[in-house]
């Protein structure tokens, strides 16, 4: 085993920085494509899991799959930093957020905005820490091309997250249970512990009673409008979770080693919500929404190989920001994702069906790769 690490870590060595670079992209495109597909595998049963629960879950395979990290020789114990506590911070905080998103625009909608708006702050993060682009029009027209390939990508699942949405919002008029309005991050809420499935039980429905009323127009606006701002709140945080990375001191491939930090910061996180859900509840004498069954049985595996093979992306996006590419076009490639997570709709769970819809698919997605072109080409 161990002539096999050392060999691994021989290649890595004499492998150059922008091969590192573009393995860093595909990697990351692919796993962060993927890492959904254990919640969706064996959906028959269900899993009504509270989303603070599930990122525990999800928490724990994030804090697995940094250990190997500490194998390489750079490290030393002494690269541990807080900083990496804070992007932990952040991205436990933006996954808690998207629950509420998922609930008011829909999964391919809300998962294709904040993308491309991770992909926008990224960019521009990595401008403002001096990186040079040697042809700003090509750049222009790449991250064009590549948010506006993304957002279209949305438009494809559009029918089902409007039927999710509609439903939903019929709840919010008829005082019912909100799957996740509230997620975990409300504490005035009294309705029933929102699960990981909701959204998946209101898509199945297939009669909807729509609101026709102008009082009911103006209820409805305004689960999508928080959802709007809440998508804006998670490009901002996941479009800055390697901000932190830049002022650790880490160089080049070094900066791998921030990984080992964030997954000990993953756990930390899930644990500080957890306490400070608690700690709600108590003060609020029960007003505060139950977290409900943890149903490890269920949830745990599927929480920690979500972990595991996020976490493996986001070992890659690191990778990504190697040079010649860097934090402003690295990072954003990696949202290139979604094509992944729509090929696993396409082809493995039918999620996508119709000539129509799939020919739509992939022109956003070659329009998506064409701006991915432009932002490589020009470094």
């Amino acid at each position: 085993r161990e002539k096999l690490v050392g060999s691994f870590l021989h290649c890595l060595e004499l492998m150059s920085d922008a091969v590192l670079a573009w393995g860093g992209v595909f990697g990351a495109v692919f796993l962060f494509g993927t890492f959904a597909v254990p919640m969706k595998a064996g959906s028959k049963t269900s899993m009504n899991l509270h989303p603070l629960v599930f990122q525990t879950y999800v928490s724990i395979g994030v804090f697995l799959t940094s250990l190997p990290v500490m194998l390489l020789p750079s490290w030393e114990f002494s690269h541990f930093t807080v900083l990496g506590l804070c992007s932990a911070f952040m991205w436990t905080l933006a996954n808690m957020m998207c629950a509420t998103v998922v609930e008011t625009l829909g999964v391919s909608v809300g998962q294709s905005l904040w993308s491309g708006m991770v992909a926008l702050v990224s960019f521009f993060e990595g401008l403002a820490f001096g990186e040079q682009l040697p042809n700003p029009i090509s750049a222009a027209v790449g991250i064009v091309l590549l948010v506006g390939g993304i957002v279209g990508l949305a438009f494809v699942g559009t029918d089902t997250a409007a039927q999710s949405s509609s439903l939903a919002r019929e709840c919010l008029e008829s005082s019912c249970t909100s799957a996740l309005a509230e997620a975990a991050i409300s504490t005035t809420s009294v309705v029933q512990p929102p699960s990981i499935t909701s959204v998946a039980r209101l898509s199945s429905s297939t009669s909807v009673s729509r609101p026709t009323s102008s009082a009911s127009v103006l209820v409805t606006r305004k689960p999508i409008a928080r959802g709007l701002v809440l998508v804006v709140w998670i490009g901002l945080l996941a479009g800055s979770l390697f901000v932190p990375l830049q002022y650790t001191g880490l160089k080049g491939r070094d900066k791998i080693l921030f990984s080992v930090s964030f997954g000990f910061g993953a756990p930390v996180s899930s644990l500080f919500f957890l306490l400070a859900h608690t700690l709600a509840r108590h003060c609020s004498r029960g007003r505060v929404q139950p977290l409900g069954s943890w149903a490890p049985r269920q949830g745990l595996l599927r929480g920690t190989m979500c972990g595991v093979l996020w976490n493996g992306g986001n070992i890659c996006s690191i990778l990504a920001q190697l040079p010649p590419l860097g934090l402003g076009i690295g990072y954003p490639l990696t949202q290139s994702c979604i094509l992944v997570g729509g090929i696993w709709g396409i082809f493995v769970f039918k999620e996508i069906t119709g000539c129509r819809k799939i020919t739509y698919f992939f022109v956003c997605a070659a329009v998506m790769l064409t701006g991915a072109t432009f932002l490589g080409a020009f470094k």
